[in-house]
């Protein structure tokens, strides 16, 4: 994290919240919330802990997932930005930043379209927002010569463990210029919304013992 943050000359403020891997539902929303706050001292803590960061930092724009479906539906995905939203709210209007929710589209089996698109390692959109999606064009070049594209490229190498494929070499980016794009949305458009419980993905949990084993964590 701290080597990708760099690639952008950023830093990174790690939180140190435990990957729950609860069921990709509200269900799996409200035990992973349930079990951070336990874990943290209470639901309040965890937002105080983006208040903090919020002042410290003062961003002018922040870009994070959409807590409707996380791209994934992830439950930690939807759980952080909710917990993030809060506590942007607390802040008085002035001093709020510009916050751009990501709306891609990752669950490869919702459609072959999104599972070829990703699997060419572009972006395609959540179709249930479209209608306040803008798309950001990441072919465009900044300053160093190099496109939003070649950064999110850069990115997902170093994280060896999430793309194992692309930082050992084996992946080559094969997406065409319409699929370069990043589909986005503004905070002022976001109304509250579930978009995964419907969808009954099977996603591990640890509910499961099964999965437990799996993750390498003792069922104790």
């Amino acid at each position: 994290m701290q080597q990708a943050a760099a690639l952008f000359g950023g830093s990174v403020e790690f939180f140190g919240w435990e990957d729950l891997f609860y069921s990709f539902s509200n269900v799996g929303v409200d035990r992973t919330l349930a079990g951070w706050a336990n874990a943290a001292g209470g639901h309040e803590a965890l937002v105080q802990r983006f208040e903090r960061m919020l002042k410290e930092q003062k961003p002018d724009v922040i870009f994070t997932l959409d807590p409707r479906h996380g791209s994934t539906c992830h439950p930690s995905h939807r759980a952080t930005a909710m917990l993030l939203l809060e506590a942007i709210k607390r802040l008085p209007m002035s001093e709020r930043p510009i916050v751009w929710l990501e709306q891609t589209d990752n669950i490869d089996e919702r459609s072959e379209e999104v599972e070829r698109v990703n699997a060419q390692l572009g972006y395609i959109g959540w179709p249930d927002t479209a209608a306040d999606t803008v798309w950001f064009d990441a072919t465009k070049r900044f300053r160093s010569g190099s496109t939003g594209y070649d950064y999110m490229l850069a990115a997902r190498r170093l994280h060896k463990s999430q793309f194992p494929d692309e930082a050992s070499g084996k992946t080559k980016s094969s997406a065409p210029s319409d699929a370069k794009r990043v589909p986005l949305a503004p905070l002022t458009s976001y109304q509250s919304a579930d978009y995964c419980s419907a969808l009954h993905l099977d996603r591990p949990t640890l509910d499961i013992p099964e999965n437990r084993k799996r993750f390498g964590i003792d069922p104790s």
